[in-house]
């Protein structure tokens, strides 16, 4: 495995170029919504309460939409983003950024009729927690808008009890635990012999969200080109949910890339930030 460190918006000139270039042309061209955020009405049952929609604004200033990403978009890379909702990003891609339309593709379950409206033949009705259909190619972009954790949270909600072993280091299962993490990711402490590798794995397995995790990523990983990138915003993996399905890529799949910050105390007993400290957390198909 491998990792990079993704930098901030404010690290990045030309992202901060393509985020001033964004709120010009959604203004220009008025496309909505115009904030970050805005609460919209279900498109499909509009007694259901309203849900929080995310600008393409958004996914630029996350640093989700880069301004590579866009500019190989542009000529003969192509994306799936999966869970897509009303496609407000996406749609920005091909009429604020001039991306050609047949290089992205939207779905989502059921699919939102204005996403398949725009995309037409390029918009495809799956759920990410059963089979996948076939493509017909592979993607070099495979992008969660906001979708991975609602998506896999909707059939794998057991939840992960590993939460509250995690660093009481006086638990067995614990210091197992924060050892395989401050192996596998951080780089930092003691190697993990097999017998400790075979105990986690099977420890992990016990779960079914993060079978259900696994499960996605690994149908996205398929479906890459080789130096693709996987995509997630705003889900909550677990580090050592993280671990473990790093781990079964690898055995699956060979190596994998990661771009995620590593937290600055990852050896103290008090850290107690759960989740991985990204957004967005990426995977790289080597």
């Amino acid at each position: 495995m491998f990792y990079r460190v993704p930098l901030r918006l404010q690290e990045k000139p030309l992202q901060r170029q393509m985020s001033f270039l964004a709120q010009a042309r959604i203004a220009m061209h008025k496309l909505p919504p115009e904030g970050d955020v805005a609460l919209e009405t279900s498109y499909h049952d509009p007694q259901l309460p309203k849900y929080a929609s995310f600008s393409a604004l958004y996914y630029i200033n996350q640093c989700a939409v880069t301004y590579d990403m866009a500019r190989r978009l542009k000529k003969t890379a192509t994306m799936l983003s999966v869970g897509s909702g009303a496609s407000h990003m996406e749609r920005f891609l091909v009429q604020g950024l001039k991306v050609p339309k047949e290089n992205i593709f939207v779905s989502d379950i059921p699919l939102v009729e204005r996403a398949r409206n725009f995309f037409g033949s390029n918009s495809v009705e799956f759920s990410m927690n059963g089979e996948w259909p076939d493509f017909r190619h592979k993607f070099d972009y495979i992008i969660f808008p906001q979708s991975f954790e609602i998506g896999t949270g909707q059939l794998h909600n057991k939840g992960s009890w590993t939460n509250d072993l995690f660093f009481d280091k006086e638990s067995p299962i614990g210091a197992l635990l924060y050892k395989i993490v401050a192996s596998k990711l951080w780089n930092v402490g003691a190697d993990v012999d097999d017998s400790e590798m075979k105990e986690f794995l099977h420890l992990m397995e016990d779960m079914s969200i993060i079978t259900g995790k696994l499960h996605v990523i690994s149908e996205a990983m398929i479906r890459l080109k080789n130096r693709g990138k996987i995509i997630i915003v705003g889900s909550s993996f677990t580090w050592e949910e993280l671990a473990y399905v790093v781990m079964k890529l690898e055995e699956n799949l060979g190596t994998v890339g990661l771009e995620f910050i590593i937290p600055s105390d990852t050896q103290s007993s008090r850290y107690v930030n759960r989740t991985v400290a990204y957004n967005p957390l990426t995977f790289i198909k080597a």
